[in-house]
């Protein structure tokens, strides 16, 4: 993904039949239609923080997985264990978290395979799961320490203090400050007395 002077060029290449997988999983993806992928798309455009990448990355595997004619996943209720190990990378490395690829190799299954089980099995995507991780931490860092707003923002992998601000205002309606005030535990040198 590019950006040049007020337009955005998104390339996505979609690889051979050689790079799909077909024999080590029956496939029968859901259909993504052409309106959902925009509308994420446009979403994610809007967002522009270092986790578009990714989620670009992951509609462009279900954008191939719907296009993949009559193929998708047949997946089992329980995670399987690779996708477990897959989530606990993702919750202790989301500061700086690997990309589809490099988790789909670790896996040793098709990154097409890690979005789809991991929003079927989670019920979000990869890139989702890693933003509610990051606000998670910097949430409870902002409610227990008395750390500044910035370095809590810059220590959970948010791009800078607004990028921090905004995301908490879209997820909690309310800013990093107020939230603070409003959840904080007294700690020693706060207490009164």
């Amino acid at each position: 993904m590019c950006f040049i002077e007020g337009a955005i060029c998104l390339n996505l290449t979609i690889r051979g039949d050689d790079d799909f997988p077909t024999t080590s999983f029956p496939l029968r993806a859901q259909r993504i239609g052409p309106n959902a992928a925009i509308d994420w798309l446009r979403r994610e455009l809007r967002i522009r923080d270092d986790l578009s990448p990714l989620m670009v990355e992951e509609l462009g595997a279900w954008v191939h997985a719907s296009l993949s004619n009559g193929r998708g996943f047949r997946l089992d209720s329980h995670p399987p264990a690779w996708l477990e190990r897959v989530r606990e990378r993702l919750h202790s490395e989301f500061e700086q978290p690997p990309s589809l690829e490099q988790l789909a190799g670790d896996a040793g299954v098709h990154p097409i395979h890690v979005a789809k089980a991991f929003r079927h099995h989670y019920g979000c995507t990869v890139g989702e799961y890693i933003r509610q991780r990051r606000l998670e931490v910097a949430c409870h860092r902002l409610a227990t320490t008395d750390i500044s707003v910035s370095r809590i923002a810059h220590n959970t992998g948010f791009a800078d203090h607004s990028h921090f601000a905004r995301t908490v205002k879209r997820y909690l309606g309310e800013a990093p400050t107020s939230f603070r005030q409003a959840f904080a535990i007294p700690t020693e040198r706060s207490l009164p007395g």
